[in-house]
């Protein structure tokens, strides 16, 4: 990846809102697109307060970060895939390990839906 100028947000963007259960509860992820693909992340973390709830917030405005310095929904879901946390949530190909996988599952489904 190659780093570049941090783009501006514009003034109006759009996207996508996917929920996923996670040990700590159910996450809403938005992830909005400009032209050229994901833009921003941002995490509701259910009725959470505290860590859980700002440990997401930094989540989301990395993964934004990723997003406006020219990373890809490749970079950002494979450095976020597989971390786990002491209590994950569901079975199978539903597993979500944490919140930050979490993020990692709603980019790929992002990703497939925009394709």
């Amino acid at each position: 990846m190659t780093i570049k100028t941090k783009k501006d947000r514009p003034a109006k963007l759009a996207g996508h809102t996917y929920c996923l259960t996670t040990g700590c509860g159910e996450i809403f992820v938005t992830i909005n697109n400009d032209d050229d693909g994901p833009f921003e992340v941002f995490l509701r973390l259910g009725k959470a307060g505290g860590c859980s709830a700002c440990t997401s917030e930094a989540v989301g405005r990395m993964a934004s970060l990723a997003f406006r310095l020219g990373g890809t929904p490749r970079h950002v879901i494979k450095q976020l895939s597989g971390i786990s946390c002491h209590q994950p949530a569901g079975i199978g190909d539903h597993k979500v390990l944490s919140c930050a996988d979490a993020v990692a599952t709603a980019v790929r489904m992002h990703t497939e839906t925009e394709k």
